[in-house]
Parts: C-alpha cells; sequence; structure tokens
C-alpha cells in the first residue's frame, strides 16, 4: 500500500512507522448510535497502525500491509511516525505441546454442577498460550484443556500465525469472564488458519479497537456458547473466511468496520452497515440450523450469494496465491516445521459394561454412531481360516502369512510387508476385522491401507498387482511417492491418519490427517488380547472404533487439505518386527 505524504525526511525503508488516525467529535458523533456505552471511544482516540517502510519515491511511501480504515481529514486526520521497537520476541514458535490444567474442583451442592468457587478458579491456568509483545511467532499443532479465559491469547503483536490448534473443555470463569478459544487485542496481521474450537463461549475474538488485518481462515467451531464477535467498539479489517459453527450464536461483525464473512457456515451471521465509508460483507454464506433455534441473516451490510457458496472457496488462500503463486502458497499453508506440530488429542479407553460405553458420549463416538447408521451391503468377506490367496497378494518377500482355525496370521520378522485384497473398491466404504497382536513389544506400528491407486507414472501402474518389481522389499518409500491412499497406523501409542500424495513424495509432516491421537501404549492393543476394530471411510473422512472385551476407543481423522480418496485396494502392513492375527475381514458399501 502506497500512502503519500507531505514529506519523507527522517524516514528510510526498513524502518518501522506508526500509522495514526486520530478521531474528532464529528466521527464520534458519527458512529456513537453503533457503539455500546461502555465502549464509546472518547474525544482525540488514536488508532495506532504499525506497519514497515518497504520503498520510498519522493514523497511516496509503500508500506508491507494495507490499512483496514479510511483516514480522512474531516474525521480528524492523521500523521505518521518513526517508531522503535523495543522488547519484542521474534522469530520463535510453540509447537505440538498439549497444555491442561487438571486442578479440577468436584462439583457440590454449594459450587453447582458447572461452576467452581473462587479457590478453584484460582487454581486452573487463565491462558494456555499467551503471546504478548511479539513479531513473527506462530503457534502450530497444541491442544489446551480446561483454561478459564483464552487456549491462544495474541496481544501487542504483529504477524502471527496460529494453526492447527484445538482448545477442550474450558472451566467457567469468574463472574463475568467468558471462556474465548482464540484472542487478539491490540495486534495485527494474525492469522488463525484450520484451528478447532470446542465449548467456548466465544470462539473468535478480538480488541474492541483492533487495527487488522485480522484472519480466521478454515476454522471449525463445535458445542459453542455463543457467538464468535467483534467486541463492541470500532475494529477494522476482520475476515472470516470459511468457518465451520455447528451450533452456538453464530458470526457477527458488531459495529465494526470492513468486516467480511466469506462462505462460512454458522446458526447466525449479523453484518451491520457502519455509518462511515466503511463497509461490512457476508459473501458466499450459509445457515445451519440448530434445534428449535431459528437461523437468521441479520444486518444491512452487503450481502451476496446467500445460501449458495462462492468461487474462491478461500479468500485468503486465493489473495495468498495472487500475491506469492500457487506454488509458495502452497508450501506455506501446508508445511510443518516439525513431526511434532501434527495436532494430537490425547484419549483413553472408555469402559464397556455389557458392552456399553460408559460415561457421556465423545465427539469421536457421536461421529462414529453417526457414520454407522448408513445401510450397508457386504461386498467382501473372508473368515480368515481358508487358503489366504484365494482373496489376498503380498508384497515383502521372507514375510509369512498362515492360515489356521485362529485366523490369518501376518509375520514380518525380517521384513515389512504387505497383504493386499485382490479386488478393488470404490467409493465409501466399511471396513471390519478382528486383530489380535501377538508380537511383542516389537518395533514399528500397524498399518491398514485405503484404497490405494498407483500414480501412473512408469512402473508405477494405477493397477497395483502390476507393480511386480516392487513386490520383494515392500518399501514404504515407494508407497508414498508413488500410492494414492489413506493410511492408518495403529497399534503403536498413537493412531496417526496420512493420505498419499505422489505430486509431493514425501510423507511426514505433508501428508498427515488431522488429528493424532495419543493414548497409554499398554492400554489398548495388548498382545494377545482380541480387539475389534471398525472403519468407516468416506471421501474425506475416517471415523473408526476399536473395542475389546471391556473397553472401546473412537477416532475421527479428516483429510482438510488433499483431494479426496475414492477407490483402490485394502492393505494390512506389518512393519519389521510386528506381527498380529486377522479374523472375520469384512467390507460393505452403502445400500
Amino acid at each position: 500500500m502506497q500512502l503519500r505524504l507531505e514529506h519523507t525526511n527522517g524516514f528510510e525503508v526498513g524502518d518501522f512507522i506508526e500509522i495514526i488516525k486520530t478521531v474528532n467529535q464529528t466521527w464520534i458523533d458519527t458512529v456513537r448510535s453503533d457503539i455500546k456505552k461502555d465502549s464509546v471511544i472518547p474525544h482525540g482516540y488514536r488508532f495506532r497502525h504499525l506497519r514497515r517502510i518497504v520503498t520510498i519515491e519522493g514523497a511516496t511511501i509503500t508500506v508491507d500491509a494495507p490499512l483496514p480504515q479510511s483516514v480522512a481529514r474531516e474525521h480528524g486526520g492523521g500523521e505518521v511516525v518513526r517508531v522503535a521497537l523495543r522488547g519484542y520476541t521474534s522469530h520463535a514458535g510453540v509447537e505440538g505441546l498439549c497444555i491442561t490444567s487438571t486442578a479440577v474442583r468436584p462439583a457440590t451442592a454449594e459450587t453447582g454442577q458447572n461452576r467452581a468457587d473462587a479457590s478453584g478458579r484460582a487454581s486452573h491456568m487463565r491462558v494456555g498460550i499467551s503471546l504478548r509483545r511479539c513479531m513473527n511467532v506462530w503457534v502450530r499443532g497444541c491442544t489446551v484443556l480446561n483454561a478459564t479465559e483464552s487456549a491462544v491469547e495474541v496481544r501487542d503483536s504483529q504477524y502471527v500465525t496460529v494453526r492447527y490448534c484445538k482448545p477442550f473443555r474450558p472451566v467457567p470463569g469468574k463472574r463475568g469472564v467468558r471462556s474465548h478459544a482464540y484472542s487478539s487485542q491490540n495486534s495485527s496481521m494474525v492469522l488463525i488458519y484450520a484451528c478447532a474450537a470446542q465449548g467456548a463461549f466465544h470462539d473468535f475474538v478480538v480488541g474492541k479497537y483492533d487495527t487488522g488485518p485480522i484472519a480466521f481462515v478454515k476454522n471449525s467451531v463445535a458445542a459453542s456458547k455463543g457467538t464468535s464477535p467483534l467486541r463492541s467498539g470500532w475494529a477494522s479489517g476482520i475476515l472470516f473466511d470459511s468457518i465451520r459453527m455447528s451450533d452456538g450464536g453464530g458470526i457477527s461483525c458488531g459495529t465494526n468496520g470492513n468486516c467480511v464473512i466469506w462462505n462460512c457456515t454458522a446458526p447466525a451471521i449479523e453484518v451491520p452497515n457502519p455509518p462511515t465509508p466503511e463497509q461490512n460483507f457476508a459473501i458466499g454464506c450459509r445457515l445451519t440450523r440448530k434445534g428449535k433455534a431459528p437461523a437468521a441473516m441479520i444486518g444491512d451490510g452487503y450481502i451476496e450469494s446467500f445460501g449458495t457458496q462462492v468461487k474462491p472457496a478461500s479468500l485468503f488462500e486465493q489473495q495468498l496465491a495472487d500475491r506469492l503463486g500457487r506454488r509458495t502458497a502452497f508450501r506455506n499453508l501446508t508445511r510443518i516445521l516439525s513431526k511434532a506440530s501434527l495436532p494430537s488429542k490425547v484419549v483413553f479407553p472408555i469402559p464397556l459394561v455389557d458392552g456399553k460405553p460408559q460415561g457421556g458420549p465423545t465427539p469421536e463416538q457421536i461421529a462414529f454412531d453417526k457414520a454407522n447408521e448408513r445401510r450397508w451391503k457386504t461386498v467382501f468377506a473372508d473368515d480368515c481360516t481358508g487358503d489366504w490367496k484365494r482373496n489376498w497378494f503380498l508384497d515383502g518377500e521372507g514375510a509369512t502369512v498362515t492360515n489356521s482355525p485362529r485366523g490369518m496370521e501376518l509375520k514380518a520378522i525380517d521384513t515389512a510387508m504387505v497383504l493386499w485384497t485382490r479386488p478393488s473398491f470404490q467409493g465409501d466404504l466399511k471396513i471390519e476385522y478382528e486383530f489380535t497382536r501377538t508380537d511383542h513389544d516389537g518395533p514399528g506400528v500397524c498399518i491398514i491401507y485405503i484404497q490405494a491407486t498407483g500414480s501412473g507414472e512408469e512402473g508405477f501402474d494405477r493397477d497395483i498387482s502390476k507393480w511386480n518389481d516392487f513386490r520383494k522389499t515392500a518399501a514404504m518409500g515407494n508407497y508414498f511417492k508413488y500410492m494414492h491412499t489413506y493410511h492408518i497406523s495403529y497399534a503403536c501409542g498413537y493412531v496417526r491418519g496420512r493420505r498419499y500424495r505422489p505430486d509431493i513424495k514425501k510423507m511426514n509432516t505433508y501428508s498427515e490427517l488431522w488429528p493424532e491421537y495419543v493414548y497409554p501404549n499398554k492400554a489398548f492393543f495388548k498382545t494377545g488380547e482380541p480387539c475389534k476394530i471398525t472403519i468407516i471411510k468416506t471421501a474425506r473422512q475416517i471415523r473408526m472404533k476399536a473395542a475389546s472385551h471391556d473397553k472401546v476407543m473412537y477416532f475421527m481423522l479428516d483429510n482438510r487439505k488433499w483431494p479426496p480418496i475414492s477407490e483402490g485396494r485394502i492393505g494390512l502392513r506389518q512393519m519389521r518386527g510386528r506381527s498380529a492375527i486377522y479374523k472375520n475381514f469384512r467390507i460393505s458399501i452403502p445400500e
């Protein structure tokens, strides 16, 4: 963005500057009717926009980010001043943490079922991750449990990215303080991307005088208690992009300016038109309805394509691609700097009594039960006691497959192996089988491949049964470089999903499904303990249930970034040193 000044004496390229908007009584009177009494902006208030000079040409300077609001002489005018930044933390990140407050006081008749008393509140953490006076920093793949105010809080900071994070179970705080999943105060150039929120009162919040840009992009919300509002005041330059909110009070621009709600889905969307040259927009938005509460689009702002999503799917991603090029934008949005930054959720086995899970249903259980309600038709069945070669073929010379009345035992003692179904399957699938681990503390993991096809490159036919030159070693590198498939690894202390991408030819940080589940390694999939595994796969979602005789675990893995998977073979992989018995293997499709 370019600004023409009276002169540029004293300014140099690289300087940090504040572009100041000072408001007069005329501007205050204009917006007064829209702003609550306790948020009235005082005369002479100065909105400060921190920027950096990129170029200087004569009396014109170019800064590194646009202004989110107008600066007009009739409303008080403005000025540009040079500033020296001291005490900022820069080029730092927080990744892969699970932060929890465990001081939960039991409910009593005095405190109530959902409240903690004063001493209980004091023993809880207020904020999970707080970024204060930071610049060029990030938070990735963190989970925050039992915070009273904010899971991630950004204050007095610029150029901050928060990605792939998830807060759970916010705890009621002191009277008048409501939980926020993500909050930004007196900050700008803040991106909250591909995060999730669950159970917060306000999911995405900015300060009442914040000067953006601040973007909330591709985030999901569940069990929300209220709206995701801009506080009553005058914040500007806020983007809600591709937000998915299943319940709660919806998304609101509040009494603020230049707010854009793009391709969002929520129970309610509020888009008032400010009484200034600024504007608020709702484009391509749809409404959901939760229970008996009516869904509503409210306000006299600019509303376009109501009920129909528009292109581009993400305004932020398209603008980033326009600025950097699609390839660079893709790398920036998908790159994760360490394996630990994949969002992790700590889970524990749920006790079973008479075959029924005890306690309230988890989100994973609800999602699985809903997917399992469909009517299914069996298209592949093998009790695994007869000759395995009728229904399967093997990758991995030196590995063994043995049938017996107990089932089909796969042993990968000295080399990895994959046992593939001979038929291929299309569309949504339900996969069921009995799994019994037979190795004792073998290294590596067990993996199920779901709908694998080749890349079509020379030597790697789409029909993977024709990869005869690669049958001997079952090299995993060939699989993730040249296959399209979903992958679920389990029986190792975690459950992790991947989507192999031959066009990228990388695994690890480029392929994860969201999120990763971590559980105590000795708590499930014990050697010799039979376990019934059920996996329901749709184009972009995988729902999984693993049940032993006395406990059960549920998982849900989402493909948020990659093209869907729709056809291919099923494969059972044993890493070197692992062995297991499979029995009553069944694949079904929707009727």
